[in-house]
């Protein structure tokens, strides 16, 4: 019944996209407001195009009269180059297929593809001079992934092309001459179809599926006088041994330009602009119109307005952050009672979304309730249990050990917790505040629990000798919280400590994953090779743990803690395996913060150290007694959060004049240490100080203080 809740989700499991569908897109509040405004300008926008659409419709048949008007004049003053006049044809004929004439005065082969055909076509020629012939190669929805032809790969082979001008009952050949093409695929030139051979001809497969429309031009020699009526007669012959590869849809136009070109970008409009409005097709019709409106000022000053308003709303749109949400499917998927819980092995008994009986208050949904209506149950004033599971959550990171000692788990197999009423009194409190974590956070920090030393002492309790137990004989667990817990704090804690202790921590929020530090190989080994590992740089090596990128079959090398990510782990294990105590002082994220903690110590100790960039402070004399006693001490201060004992102050001291004295003798040991890590030198520091220091820091990053909860 529970999962009944889920069983509506379109969600199938598969995908590769980082942020498959369905997902949403998230803004700030004030460029929501901003995306919000610009939709509502721009639905004002439209109207407002749409209205001077209808008030400028009236002005477009003059405008059309006075674009072909100055066609004409054109044409009669020879200023024609690259316009072409589409011919209407009188009879189209093939050997095999039929010839069907369309209204854009193209013409398109149907019926059975055979192996070979030839097309023949006449045309009516007016009176005037005709220089040249295009022949257009055009694309349609039937033909192969909707190509130029009904072959296997969308392409046509064209053998031969002949012209015959038929006049007063005589035929004459007509020679053509130049040919030219938008695109000849390798040997099968344009040529090829006026060479009589129809082992070769003309094709354009470029490699991929053919995704626009081609044209050859031919002029004739010499150009044709027409006085009187007359017909032009056109052959297209497909022989190619390349079977069914005939041309599937062509047009064929004139020109009287005295060197016939291929046809520009203008050839479609010219087309449509010389045909009558009731014979246009509607994408000749939609070219023309768009045209016209193109040439009318108002219109493009509102256009532009809108276009800039899309272009801001589609900016605002593409950077908006998308996150991966559930839906429901309209129609809901019936949920069955599995046998024994085995996902392939389904009953016949159906059941309704609801929640288990033993989980007080009873469920009152009805048999159509969603997600929304589980959530609403979960989150009720009646039902404790989500409020005490992120309590015990929240107290098991200050205390390393929940309330309840199972944290994954509160069910019958639990433990039963040692305070109760203190987990219901803080789960009660958490959820009257408003599900405030930030207040139940301060209230167990600031609380006599928290605060208790960690330190083992001598109870009241005594064994069966008289002797007095410890705290730790008594309660091992500390299950009865008499003394602050002790606990090895998680490897991530770990490395974001050092980086914010020494100033290199990068804390902002928010961004992509980073790569940071990692032994070279790893990545290569795990995957055969398959993934290379490309370390980042600058800022992004100093960012939260948090935002470390993760591959799924290996962790981050410096994580020896972590869970497998097989399964999901609430309760974290706790690792003091030595291989973490050799990483921890080896590691170039321990060892680089390290060394930029020592500078900022030898450079004064309040200086705030960036990521790149180096002090300037000259120092070369060495520091005396009472100045190694001052930074040592803010270097306790900074890590351990107190100052050091006497002991501890000759313990150092005595190690940072041994390590100093060491360096001093073997400086390029000191100039290797203090080259660990991107992060820039300051080079002004005497080597054998600072190699010192940062021996100092390394050994105070590494002490059980630092490493523990305690």
């Amino acid at each position: 019944q529970l999962f009944a809740f889920f069983n509506h989700t379109p969600v199938t499991g598969g995908g590769g996209d980082p942020q498959t569908a369905p997902v949403i897109s998230w803004l700030p509040v004030e460029q929501s407001q901003e995306l919000e405004d610009l939709q509502k300008r721009l639905t004002l926008s439209q109207k407002h195009v749409e209205q001077l659409k209808q008030e400028l419709s009236g002005r477009q048949s003059a405008w059309e009269r006075a674009v072909r008007d100055q066609m004409d004049r054109n044409r009669a003053a020879g200023n024609v180059a690259g316009h072409w006049l589409p011919l209407k044809a009188t009879t189209a004929e093939a050997e095999s297929q039929q010839l069907e004439r369309l209204p854009d005065l193209s013409i398109l082969a149907t019926g059975p593809n055979p192996p070979t055909d030839v097309y023949t076509v006449r045309y009516p020629l007016h009176q005037g001079r005709v220089t040249g012939l295009l022949l257009e190669a055009l694309r349609h929805k039937s033909m192969t992934k909707e190509g130029l032809a009904r072959s296997d790969s969308g392409n046509f082979v064209l053998t031969e092309l002949e012209c015959t001008l038929i006049r007063n009952g005589t035929s004459t050949r007509l020679k053509l001459l130049e040919p030219k093409a938008t695109y000849e695929q390798g040997s099968l030139t344009v040529n090829n179809v006026l060479d009589g051979n129809p082992s070769t001809g003309w094709a354009v497969y470029e490699g991929r599926p053919i995704d626009r429309d081609h044209a050859a031009v031919f002029r004739f020699d010499p150009p044709l006088e027409i006085s009187d009526t007359a017909e032009i007669q056109v052959v297209l012959k497909h022989e190619s041994k390349h079977v069914s590869h005939n041309l599937g849809r062509f047009r064929i136009s004139a020109t009287d330009d005295s060197s016939p070109s291929l046809p520009d970008a203008s050839h479609e409009f010219h087309v449509a602009i010389q045909r009558p409005d009731n014979e246009r097709t509607t994408e000749q019709r939609q070219l023309v119109t768009d045209r016209f409106l193109s040439e009318q000022p108002d219109y493009t000053t509102a256009l532009q307005k809108q276009q800039a308003l899309k272009r801001r709303r589609e900016e605002l749109q593409k950077n908006a952050p998308r996150v991966m949400v559930m839906a429901d499917q309209p129609n809901r998927r019936p949920t069955f009672m599995l046998n024994r819980g085995l996902y392939n092995d389904v009953s016949d008994i159906e059941v309704n979304a609801s929640t288990p009986a033993s989980l007080s208050p009873e469920f009152s949904g009805t048999a159509t309730a969603n997600r929304l209506d589980l959530a609403t149950w979960l989150v009720s004033d009646d039902q404790p249990l989500v409020a005490r599971v992120t309590v015990n959550r929240i107290w098991q990171t200050f205390f390393g050990i929940g309330l309840v000692k199972t944290t994954e788990d509160f069910g019958v197999q639990s433990e039963y917790p040692p305070h109760k009423d203190l987990l219901d009194w803080l789960a009660a409190d958490f959820r009257e505040s408003g599900w405030d974590v930030k207040r139940l956070v301060q209230t167990i920090v600031t609380s006599h629990t928290y605060r208790q030393s960690s330190v083992n002492r001598i109870s009241e309790k005594t064994d069966v000798s008289g002797e007095h137990l410890t705290l730790v004989d008594v309660d091992p667990d500390n299950r009865l919280l008499a003394r602050g817990s002790r606990f090895r704090l998680p490897s991530w804690m770990l490395r974001d400590q050092a980086l914010a202790v020494s100033g290199l921590l990068d804390d902002r929020q928010g961004g992509p994953p980073v790569n940071t530090y990692q032994p070279e190989g790893i990545w290569e080994e795990a995957t055969f090779g398959k993934k290379t590992y490309a370390r980042d740089s600058g800022a992004a090596l100093y960012r939260r743990s948090l935002y470390i990128f993760w591959r799924r079959i290996i962790a981050p090398t410096m994580f020896f803690d972590v869970a497998s990510r097989q399964t999901c782990t609430v309760r974290p294990s706790r690792t003091n395996t030595p291989l973490h105590a050799l990483l921890t002082l080896n590691e170039t994220a321990y060892v680089e913060a390290a060394r930029v903690l020592a500078e900022s110590l030898l450079v004064g100790g309040t200086v705030e150290l960036k990521a790149n960039a180096a002090e300037s402070t000259e120092r070369s004399k060495p520091t005396d007694s009472r100045e190694i006693q001052d930074q040592l001490d803010q270097a306790f201060q900074r890590i351990l959060c107190r100052l050091p004992t006497e002991a501890e102050r000759r313990l150092f001291d005595k190690a940072i004049s041994r390590s100093m004295t060491s360096y001093r003798r073997n400086p390029p040991l000191a100039e290797e240490l203090l080259t660990v890590g991107d992060s820039a030198r300051n080079t002004s520091l005497a080597p054998a100080e600072h190699a010192a220091w940062t021996n100092a820091c390394l050994m105070l990053l590494n002490t059980d203080e630092a490493l523990n909860h305690e």
